[in-house]
């Protein structure tokens, strides 16, 4: 083939037209209008094959591996590159567009299979914690997973405990990775409880002990600050009011639309929440954040399209509050949650037999048990995949985009990491 690309044959398209720079559905045959000689440099032709799905999953596994052993990236930082026996790797980052976008990557990999050069560039997004519809740091040996319900992915840095007894076995739909091992008491089948699969002994998902960067919503200026303890209750027609704790009178804050904005609360404050979310909020606490009523979106995203979001974020504590605050029966939480120390139902003791139902995601440190309180149903909002609440924290995790992936077939052997 090289021999022959080296020839020149006479044909009646232009010089300047070369076989790399003609669709697949155009016809080399002579046309009778045109006599001037090309070149067909058959050395710019690609072969192109499919990547069997085999290779897809060691890649993300052998990416994932490595990363993780790193420490953070910053912006400006040259290329990643390894090499993993005779497949050579370069990890080149695409940060974030904006602070509700999801950062993503190419992966560059070559490798030798039968003597051929394969060569493939994957497209990757890097996965924030609200990809997952939950993570758990630290599971409680003494908290069951029972009869709960999870619509997502779920992960765990730790083992995880499930009580699978008649009538109440616990379902996870999406797929389920568990740092440590899984211990079932009952008769349950795992394949009954993680119908997506599950895989133990994977990798850590390390949570970062301060989640939010608020250097950077402190540059938007979109940001309104609390220094005392009180409640937040959010109006349907946007923005909240603000009750202090103390015997002051009740404020309200109207916010624009079409960007995010940062309640912050003070060190030591906590902040009470519930009410109807318009618009794209981040509520902050370095203690503790209590929710105190159902909190749903005016255009709920599993209706219709919605531009709604809410991000509860706290170094301490997001937790159900009491019964004698929130009222008894069923509780709805629309919501993107992230505390770095327990998500905790209070005085989940108290046999009111309701629900708890979440839409959105959950990440903690740990979690309480929910019952007799609470039956616990937590669904996946679909918008997550792709993008997330403002500055929302990334995991070190990537994963592969949709689409068919394809490998340049050449000769030879890969050369060094591009």
């Amino acid at each position: 083939l090289r021999q022959f690309a080296a020839t020149e044959l006479e044909s009646p398209l232009p010089p300047e037209v070369t076989a790399a720079a003609i669709p697949p559905s155009i016809n080399l045959n002579p046309a009778p209008l045109l006599s001037e000689p090309f070149t067909l440099e058959l050395a710019t032709l690609a072969l192109k094959q499919p990547m069997a799905a085999q290779h897809r999953s060691a890649l993300e596994a052998a990416l994932n591996s490595v990363v993780g052993q790193l420490p953070p990236w910053t912006v400006d930082q040259a290329p990643l590159r390894w090499q993993d026996g005779e497949r050579a790797y370069t990890l080149v980052r695409q940060p974030a567009a904006d602070a509700i976008s999801l950062e993503r990557a190419i992966l560059r990999v070559s490798m030798t299979e039968q003597g051929r050069l394969l060569e493939a560039e994957v497209p990757l997004t890097r996965m924030a914690f609200s990809h997952f519809a939950q993570v758990v740091d630290r599971w409680d040996p003494a908290v069951d997973l029972a009869g709960d319900r999870i619509d997502g992915r779920f992960h765990t840095n730790s083992s995880l405990y499930v009580s699978a007894a008649a009538g109440v076995a616990p379902t996870i739909t999406g797929p389920t990775s568990v740092a440590g091992r899984v211990v079932i008491e009952g008769r349950g089948r795992r394949e009954d409880i993680f119908t997506r699969g599950l895989d133990t002994r994977v990798q850590r998902i390390p949570l970062p002990q301060q989640p939010l960067d608020l250097e950077a919503f402190s540059v938007t200026q979109r940001v309104h600050r609390i220094e005392e303890n009180g409640r937040l209750t959010f109006l349907p027609q946007g923005g909240y009011r603000w009750q202090p704790a103390t015997a002051g009178s009740a404020s309200r804050h109207i916010l624009p639309d079409g960007y995010p904005w940062l309640v912050q609360a003070a060190e030591d404050i906590e902040l009470q929440v519930e009410g109807s979310v318009r618009g794209h909020l981040l509520v902050y606490s370095p203690k503790r954040i209590s929710i105190s009523g159902s909190l749903r979106y005016v255009h709920d995203p599993r209706r219709g399209p919605s531009q709604d979001f809410l991000g509860l974020v706290s170094q301490g504590n997001v937790e159900i509050a009491a019964p004698q605050v929130t009222g008894p029966g069923d509780i709805d939480v629309q919501a993107v949650i992230f505390a770095v120390g327990q998500f905790r139902v209070r005085y989940y003791r108290s046999d009111d037999g309701g629900m708890l139902r979440l839409l959105g995601s959950v990440t903690a440190g740990s979690l309480s048990a929910t019952e007799p309180r609470f039956r616990t149903a937590l669904e996946f909002d679909q918008r997550l995949e792709q993008q997330r609440p403002a500055h929302f924290p990334m995991t070190d995790r990537y994963k592969v985009e949709a689409g068919e992936l394809l490998w340049t077939v050449a000769g030879g052997h890969p050369s060094n990491p591009r």
